[in-house]
């Protein structure tokens, strides 16, 4: 779009110099791609629009934005007076596709056609084109002043009585303005004399009813047709031209009428016409949109010290009505439909350049630690530190697992659609499937050790799908004291978490009756039950693990204490202990407790490994013997190893 200086200074009074004025709309309009200075002294500025400101097509479109950005007085320019006059009879207007929104006509008689005087001619070659003659140059100073393209028609040429809008037929011809014969498609809108093409809507129009020197009656036409329609035809027929660069951009119903009146009034000037009748047809004007105005939110939303009267000012610059928190945006503006978009018009309006250039004041609060992530990351830390690997694993089971693992049927949750035969419900536990893949890797590693942590599903007795934090894992190949290693594993998540961690006897279905126990209510660690061997095919138990971590949400973490290390050398122990078939490794441990208040020197005991026996088992305790205040003596240790040796004989056992 080409707008020159001098043409803009008739609509608002600009003193300032060019440089100042293209920076500013470059900055706050559009971009301005070219200055180019003239001879008289006028220089024009090449704007590079985006098509959501069809308003900006037009000199009155930047002029307006000009006029609020500077605080200016915009002038209109001036139009005829066409209310009062009668309806056009001859010719009448049909329209037959909904591609033309409304259409207008307005007959001028007592046209002379010339030249076209020097102050249009030269306006019109400033904005871009060339001079033909008074009557289409009026046309396009029209349509480069408001946007809105035009055409005109010598009123004697039109031989039917009517004009016709409609659609194009297969294969129909017009010969356009440039003398080329062009071949329609049905997607080109025509406006036609009867059935006769005279133009190609919103493009160009044919040389049978083009304006010459004999013309005395001119029928302006002036229409809103469909953007897209128009788009459509001008690229199927390679044929640009002004009038279609702004039909493409969406032009308001609401233009048409101010158009004709200001294509009247310069006709009326240059060429003595006088408007005589009008018809119309189509889409009435809509009224304008309604946005609701909170200058508070706008202040905060841009960061710039702006009042409500600059806002109420810029509005009324643009030629909008507004008043306490409503503004009217018309049609002619469809960039401006919501809130958010009065935020930017104020910012762009008023200057990105007020904002305040201060720091941010707010308060920060640390995030809420998230729970389940957290209990999850400490039990993949213990399990992490012990060797064990994390695997994922499918989320569905199916009925072997089902009767394999005695699973309750009442908890399972079928699925509708089963993606496979094996995958009929939502698991209750992800022991099946640890176990199927702990029996695949068993073909090729004779010892492993696998977790994994996920969701369980299960249906309660009201009939709701409950999803749980759940963990399971399963060990391959780990030895006698494996068992005793996965409770201390499990304990030690338990005791960072917070919770219960008192080891009690545990009965379940698919563990070792007499090998397996429970971690307060939040966990079971167990060997995998002798029936279930044979059928997975293990030469010796796997120990396994589940850990309800939903459960352990709502408990407080244990706070990490810090132990000091030893200052100096301890003593590392070790003593067999054989028991009976049925006595637990942690009744031993608990009698071991019981006199360590005796030996001051004892600092640790734990169960290193469990044995089997014919006759029951030997149990390896470890022991750690210290002085905090030097370093201690070998017999000191013994001794304290000896008192140890007296407190499980007394309880039975046989200690070497």
């Amino acid at each position: 779009m080409r707008v020159p200086v001098s043409l803009l200074s008739r609509l608002v009074p600009v003193n300032i110099d060019v440089e100042t004025l293209a920076r500013t709309l470059n900055a706050r309009v559009s971009e301005v791609e070219h200055v180019e200075r003239l001879p008289d002294g006028d220089a024009v500025l090449e704007f590079d629009l985006e098509p959501n400101r069809p308003d900006l097509f037009s000199l009155v479109g930047v002029a307006r934005d000009v006029a609020a950005i500077w605080n200016l007085t915009f002038q209109a320019p001036k139009l005829a007076e066409l209310d009062g006059l009668p309806v056009l009879s001859s010719p009448r207007i049909e329209i037959r596709t909904p591609r033309c929104r409304r259409y207008e006509a307005l007959l001028v008689e007592g046209v002379r056609v010339g030249s076209s005087p020097p102050w249009l001619a030269d306006a019109v070659q400033k904005l871009g084109m060339r001079p033909i003659n008074n009557v289409v140059d009026a046309a396009n100073l029209a349509m480069l002043e408001l946007g809105q393209p035009l055409h005109t028609f010598d009123a004697d040429r039109i031989e039917h009585g009517s004009i016709v809008l409609r659609m194009a037929n297969e294969d129909e011809h017009i010969t356009t303005l440039d003398g080329v014969e062009r071949t329609l498609t049905p997607e080109c809108l025509l406006v036609c004399d009867g059935e006769v093409p005279v133009a190609i809507a919103g493009v160009m129009g044919d040389a049978r009813s083009e304006v010459n020197e004999s013309t005395t009656r001119v029928v302006i036409e002036c229409a809103a047709f469909d953007m897209a329609a128009v788009r459509r035809a001008s690229r199927r027929l390679s044929l640009r031209t002004e009038a279609s660069t702004r039909f493409e951009k969406g032009l308001p119903v609401s233009g048409v009428r101010p158009a004709l009146a200001r294509l009247a009034q310069l006709l009326a000037e240059v060429a003595g016409g006088r408007p005589v009748a009008l018809a119309s047809a189509g889409e009435e004007p809509p009224g304008p949109t309604r946005i609701d105005l909170d200058g508070d939110r706008i202040r905060g939303r841009l960061g710039m010290p702006v009042s409500d009267a600059e806002m109420h000012r810029l509005f009324a610059s643009l030629g909008f009505e507004a008043g306490p928190g409503w503004v009217d945006v018309p049609e002619s503006r469809p960039d401006l439909r919501i809130a958010q978009d009065l935020v930017e018009e104020v910012g762009r309006l008023h200057g990105y350049e007020h904002v305040l250039s201060e720091a941010p004041s707010m308060s920060l609060e640390a995030p809420r630690e998230n729970t389940a992530i957290v209990a999850a990351r400490r039990l993949r830390d213990v399990m992490s530190a012990q060797g064990w690997d994390e695997v994922y694993l499918p989320v569905w089971i199916g009925d072997d697992e089902v009767e394999r693992f005695a699973l309750d049927r009442g908890a399972l949750v079928a699925l509708l659609n089963p993606i496979a035969e094996n995958y009929r419900y939502f698991r209750t536990s992800a022991l099946p499937a640890l176990i199927e893949a702990a029996i695949q890797n068993a073909k090729e590693q004779a010892q492993f050790a696998i977790y994994e942590v996920g969701r369980v599903y299960r249906r309660g007795a009201d009939g709701k799908v409950e999803e749980r934090l759940h963990a399971a894992g399963v060990s391959v190949g780990g030895g006698e004291a494996e068992l005793l290693a996965v409770r201390d594993a499990v304990i030690a998540f338990a005791r960072a978490q917070g919770v219960d961690t008192v080891v009690s006897r545990h009965d379940h279905s698919h563990l070792h009756p007499g090998r397996t126990l429970s971690v307060g209510t939040v966990a079971t660690v167990g060997e995998l039950h002798p029936r279930l061997l044979r059928t997975c095919g293990f030469r010796k138990a796997p120990v396994v693990f589940e850990v309800d971590l939903q459960a352990c949400l709502g408990s407080r973490p244990a706070a990490v204490r810090y132990d000091v290390p030893h200052r100096f050398p301890t003593v590392d122990l070790d003593l067999n202990v054989e028991v009976g078939e049925r006595v637990e490794a942690g009744r031993v441990l608990d009698a071991v407790q019981e006199v360590a208040t005796a030996v001051a020197c004892l600092r640790e005991a734990r169960v290193a490994d469990v044995y089997r026996l014919a006759s029951g088992a030997r149990i390896t305790l470890a022991f750690r013997f210290g002085a905090g205040d030097r370093s201690l003596a070998l017999d000191e240790a013994m001794a304290g190893l000896d008192a140890v040796r007296v407190a499980l004989r007394e309880q039975g056992w046989s200690p070497s």
